[in-house]
């Protein structure tokens, strides 16, 4: 169901140069951000969301079921509460703010429809839509759309979990948003995703890229020739996985076929997209175990689109959403070999690791009731400027 977002609506008025060429009338700017679990306070029937409640709430007691002892212990100590609910939006609205407010925003790891309604509000969102899937985390996808630049046409939901290789597992849906671009006839389809962890085995993110090119062929087929295809989110995917799941989209032999905009922009501009703070971008997301950095949030687009004579700006404009204070210094390596140094050594690791660290991705701290100390998100986001 669409929903329209109670409260005031806000009109960003600046007009960014961060992608390098200013808005126009036919220029519609897209971002996807997984927003590291945007839970509500309250208990949904049918998911497992006992860490995101607040302390006293008669359904924490569950978190004693979680079999894994560093998440059951996270569970019994997080103290989810309004407040600091209010404080999460906050933060997620400052990072979309960043980009002088998208015209669309595709979302990641949202609990309910509450919490994106409350986010439109926050953020300056006049409509959304979510999915109902059967994730038993509890989280969905969503998108949020500003309606002068678009025009709502159609949602559509796409079930991964019916696929056959995905055998009983519950992950999310995919969730398609159809807009009209305003002042053209150009259709422009959203596919949000946020395909199984690597947690599960390749084959069921395989499954996932098999659902989403049956959905993208739906696309095609409904609107013809003046549909453009536009699939981002959270794909989970390593370059390593043999073969690599979303490989799938770019297959020369599907005639509607997927162009991912971050090789497509290292091919056209000879090196990766650089970021403020963190200079060439290595990823979206940061395993901090093994310091590796992973590009699990990507943006793919109908080669159709980039046949057009707009193809290089649309290229040129793709960024990864790193803002500085949603960044921090990561000395793991360093702090590491300090501490068989003693802890003199520890005291001058920690105040010079910002020179010798990563800047990577602020997560979120959930047990904090300040906005300074409670950080963004485990992810860097995705954008880009398209133009009809």
């Amino acid at each position: 169901m669409i929903k329209a977002a109670r409260g005031t609506v806000f009109w960003s008025i600046i007009v960014s140069s961060f992608f390098g060429f200013g808005l126009q009338a036919s220029t519609v700017r897209v971002m996807s951000y997984n927003v590291e679990n945007l839970f509500d306070t309250e208990f949904d029937e049918g998911t497992l969301d006992y860490e995101f409640l607040p302390m006293g709430h008669p359904m924490k007691e569950k978190c004693a079921t979680i079999r894994n002892s560093y998440y059951r212990n996270k569970c019994f100590k997080t103290d989810w509460t309004p407040k600091k609910l209010n404080i999460k939006l906050g933060q997620i609205a400052k990072v979309i703010r960043y980009l002088n407010n998208p015209d669309i925003v595709a979302l990641e790891e949202v609990e309910n429809d509450k919490v994106v309604r409350l986010l439109a509000e926050r953020a300056g969102y006049d409509s959304y839509a979510i999915t109902d899937g059967p994730d038993t985390r509890g989280i969905d996808v969503a998108v949020m759309w500003k309606s002068d630049k678009v025009r709502f046409l159609e949602k559509n939901e796409y079930d991964i979990n019916a696929h056959p290789d995905m055998k009983g597992m519950d992950t999310r849906n995919i969730l398609n948003v159809v807009f009209e671009i305003v002042g053209t006839d150009k259709k422009l389809g959203i596919y949000v995703n946020h395909w199984p962890s690597q947690a599960a085995p390749t084959r069921q993110r395989l499954a996932s890229a098999d659902v989403l090119k049956a959905a993208i062929d739906d696309g095609y087929a409904t609107y013809g020739s003046g549909y453009s295809a536009f699939a981002t989110g959270d794909f989970n995917s390593l370059e390593t996985e043999n073969p690599v799941p979303y490989s799938k989209l770019e297959e020369r032999t599907w005639g509607n076929r997927m162009v991912d905009l971050h090789r497509a922009y290292v091919e056209q501009e000879g090196v990766a997209p650089e970021i403020e703070a963190v200079g060439v971008a290595k990823g979206t997301y940061f395993y901090r175990t093994n310091r590796q950095w992973n590009r699990f949030d990507m943006i793919f687009l109908g080669h159709h689109v980039l046949s057009s004579s707009q193809s290089a700006d649309i290229v040129k404009s793709y960024r990864i959403v790193a803002p500085p204070f949603a960044t921090e210094p990561f000395g793991g390596q360093l702090k590491t070999m300090a501490s068989e140094l003693g802890s003199l050594a520890v005291h001058f690791a920690e105040r010079f690791a910002k020179a010798a660290a990563e800047m990577v991705p602020k997560p979120y701290n959930f047990n904090t009731s300040s906005s300074k100390d409670a950080g963004f998100s485990d992810h860097f986001g995705v954008a880009v400027d398209l133009v009809f």
